[in-house]
């Protein structure tokens, strides 16, 4: 796994990767393609300008079996001769594959799969997390060429009702607290609570996901977005009855922007997909216009009958609930429901066609077709220049260091560099950037500079040799040894068992209201804790030193003085991942 610290072998940190694809296009003909939410509006649209394409294998999904599979038997019908190869897959790829059938109210109130999640979303990511995830499962399973994503996490995490379970688990602890006593109901809601954190939970997938398409070597990405919010701004009126401006709403908006960052770093990891999103500003619309029921949630909504008599005295309090019987409309002696044109708009579900007009407007919500959003992603897969691709815009549009920049970088260093001749204490790391892991292995390279010199001079050494020099110029220089290991850089001697450290510790990390934890000391745990931020003398780390010194090569023949910088730096370069 790109960039996982836990468990690796010594040395592993040098290991070359392949370097990030250049080419930014691709042909569909042929290829294997993964559409996510292929029975949504855009999804459908999408699976149909793909089969124009002549695509090799098609892999859609759906949330629901029973949707994927009808809309494959229309396929078929619509396209007969033509049709490739198709593979279904159905359930909820937010979670574990085990669960991908369940319902969330399913998951949520089975204690056991509730703890599990909360680890799942909350712990570092390790094999058992990534393997398990339905994500993972559709990636390595079918190894597509292309993914194509269009299921709104906008809209799905945000609507976990975070909100509510916050006041939920509030009143629970309050209760609790005033009963002495911290009830198992308690407990659920924070669990719960934690459930319904939306940025924790977007990482986790998109870390997941990475992971996935790498193992799957998935070659491209495409994302079909969203804004949270249209075109409006925090005067948006189509709220659901909730405050405006919307706190919920205003989280779709927030998770949107918070999606599509993450998907810009991606670009920038080595040997990720061409990552690419399409990101509408308008209710995408629309599925179906008909005459029919008209339903909410699933159900019918029926038509109450309410006469003067029934009229409530507005005094005291006014009560949601207070009707004592429902009466209702009768057709055939049985409910009447509410039957009438609708336009079928599939997020925002049935709207009146009154309702269409106020939406579609565009000084409001306005509407994009499903067949827009499929040829804008067909034509950015195959050519680009749809002007419409978020990732390129950002990239074109954000400010990044410039030729200015870069010589303000060398006066600084010369100045830094000029000061530095005078004092005892040279300047290599106070480990103040955050990164324990930075400043162990500018401490490694400026060792391996002060004692050896050249880079001939570490290649021509045994690794035994240089582990133990080291150490042993380390335990006479008490300033040089007390400089490292103050900034909470800890040494681990060439043995392996013993470590120098002092009063504080980079790595292992702190754990949160646990100020003197205990960690288990393992072979995989040392190795993991050397990786992250221990000056680490063991022999195989200086072999993994040579070995990368022999990788990133000279200009000349000659053998030259080490740069500490230029080491560490092209161990952090996205070509060295």
């Amino acid at each position: 796994m790109t960039k996982q610290s836990p468990n690796v072998p010594v040395g592993d940190c040098f290991a070359s990767k392949e370097a990030r694809n250049d080419k930014l296009f691709m042909e569909l003909k042929g290829k294997s393609v993964l559409v996510l939410g292929a029975t949504g509006m855009a999804g459908q649209a999408i699976t149909k300008a793909l089969l124009r394409e002549n695509v090799g294998t098609l892999i859609l999904t759906s949330l629901f079996e029973d949707e994927v599979t009808a809309f494959s038997e229309n396929l078929s019908q619509e396209f007969k001769s033509t049709l490739p190869k198709m593979e279904l897959a159905w359930g909820n790829f937010l979670f574990r594959h085990e669960w991908k059938d369940l319902t969330r109210q399913e998951l949520l109130s089975d204690s056991k799969i509730r703890q599990q999640l909360i680890l799942d979303i909350l712990e570092p990511l390790n094999k058992d997390i990534l393997t398990s995830s339905e994500i993972y499962y559709l990636c390595f399973h079918y190894k597509p060429d292309i993914i194509i994503d269009t299921i709104n996490l906008a809209t799905a995490l945000p609507y976990q009702d975070f909100l509510g379970l916050a006041k939920e688990a509030l009143y629970s602890i309050k209760k609790s607290i005033a009963e002495n006593c911290f009830s198992e109901a308690s407990i659920q809601a924070i669990e719960k609570l934690l459930l319904s954190q939306e940025t924790p939970h977007l990482i986790r997938h998109m870390q997941i996901f990475f992971q996935s398409m790498m193992e799957a070597k998935t070659k491209l990405y495409l994302k079909i977005g969203a804004s949270g919010n249209g075109s409006l701004g925090f005067n948006n009126p189509f709220t659901h009855t909730e405050d405006s401006p919307s706190q919920t709403l205003l989280s779709k908006s927030t998770l949107a922007g918070a999606h599509s960052l993450l998907l810009f770093l991606m670009t920038q990891t080595p040997g990720a997909p061409i990552i690419k999103e399409i990101k509408p500003r308008a209710a995408v619309a629309w599925k179906q216009i008909g005459f029919g029921p008209i339903t909410q949630k699933g159900k019918a909504i029926l038509l109450e009958e309410v006469r003067l008599a029934d009229a409530v005295t507005l005094a005291g309090k006014l009560s949601k609930n207070n009707v004592k019987k429902i009466k209702y409309l009768k057709h055939n002696n049985e409910p009447k429901a509410l039957t009438a044109p609708f336009i079928n708009t599939g997020e925002n579900g049935f709207i009146a066609l009154g309702e269409f007009e106020i939406l579609s407007e565009k000084n409001q919500l306005g509407f994009v077709s499903p067949e827009e959003i499929a040829e804008t992603a067909i034509q950015e897969i195959k050519e680009g220049g749809t002007g419409k691709e978020i990732i390129a815009s950002l990239y074109q549009t954000t400010l990044g260091p410039s030729h200015k920049t870069d010589l303000l970088r060398e006066q600084a260093i010369q100045k830094a560099k000029e000061i530095a001749k005078k004092p005892e204490i040279d300047s290599v790391a106070f480990d103040l950037l955050g990164s324990p892991r930075i400043s162990k292995l500018l401490f490694e390279a400026y060792l391996l500079k002060k004692f050896f010199g050249t880079r001939g001079t570490v290649l021509g050494t045994e690794a035994e040799t240089i582990s133990q020099t080291i150490e042993k110029k380390l335990l006479e220089n008490d300033l040089l040894r007390s400089q490292i290991i103050s900034v909470g850089i800890p040494i681990l001697l060439s043995t392996g068992s013993k470590l120098l450290k002092g009063s504080k510790i980079a790595v292992p990390a702190d754990i949160p209201g646990k100020h003197d934890a205990q960690f288990e000391i393992t072979d995989a745990n040392i190795n993991r804790w050397a990786f992250d931020g221990w000056v680490d003398l063991r022999h195989e780390n200086m072999l993994a030193w040579q070995t990368h010194l022999q990788k990133m090569g000279v200009a000349s023949n000659g053998d030259v003085p080490l740069e500490i910088s230029k080491m560490v730096n092209s161990l952090l370069s996205p070509e060295s991942f």
